[in-house]
Parts: C-alpha cells; sequence; structure tokens
C-alpha cells in the first residue's frame, strides 16, 4: 500500500481518534464533577431556605424546618426593621452562636440583649 492510507497514514488515524477520544472523555470527567458541585449546591441552597430566623422583642429564634439534620448553624449577624428602620441586633457575647447537628423541626433560641 502506498500513500496516506498505509501503515503510517493509519497509524496517524489512530493516534489523532486516540487523542480525540481522550479530549471527550476528560471533558465529560469534568463537566459530571462541575454538574455535581452544581446540584449539591442547589440542594445546599433549597435546604437553606427553610431554617427560618425569627427575631422577637427579647429573643431570637432559628427554626430547621428541612427534613434533613444540619450539621453545624451558626448565627453570625441579624438585623431587624424596626419602624421601617434597619437595626442592628445584639446578643450578649457569651451566648452560644454556635450549633452542631439541629435536627428536622428543632429550634435554638438566643436571648438579645435591649437596645439602650
Amino acid at each position: 500500500m502506498s500513500g496516506f492510507w498505509g501503515w503510517g497514514g493509519w497509524d496517524a488515524a489512530s493516534a489523532i481518534a486516540t487523542t480525540g477520544a481522550t479530549v471527550v472523555a476528560l471533558w465529560l470527567g469534568v463537566h459530571e464533577v462541575l454538574m455535581r458541585k452544581r446540584d449539591e449546591s442547589d440542594r445546599q441552597s433549597a435546604q437553606a431556605r427553610l431554617v427560618v430566623p425569627v427575631i422577637a422583642e427579647d429573643h431570637g429564634e432559628v427554626v430547621n424546618h428541612s427534613a434533613e439534620p444540619l450539621l453545624e448553624l451558626r448565627i453570625i449577624r441579624a438585623d431587624a426593621d424596626v419602624d421601617g428602620k434597619p437595626v442592628a441586633v445584639r446578643w450578649p457575647e457569651d451566648a452560644q452562636r454556635t450549633f452542631r447537628n439541629v435536627s428536622a423541626g428543632q429550634a435554638h433560641y438566643l436571648e438579645l440583649q435591649k437596645q439602650s
């Protein structure tokens, strides 16, 4: 055989096909990882929407309304709307603000400081 499709031509075509298949396999793997990360992020966001905070006059309450437990619930800051104006909510420095293993339906309370 002579020309491109001789032994050298088949070797080149085989190398190109193998390279192409490898690139496609790598792309599919990366795509799968990205889709799983996006799905997990969406799942976590949906669960976070079911964790509801309520601020009353002298305490705050956070309830896990989701069907799954939370591994960690951390209260970082809170703001309230008083007479149409945002007000930063304060709590005592020694108040517990990190809760671990919060079961479905479980609530946690946080005593608030009175504003002077």
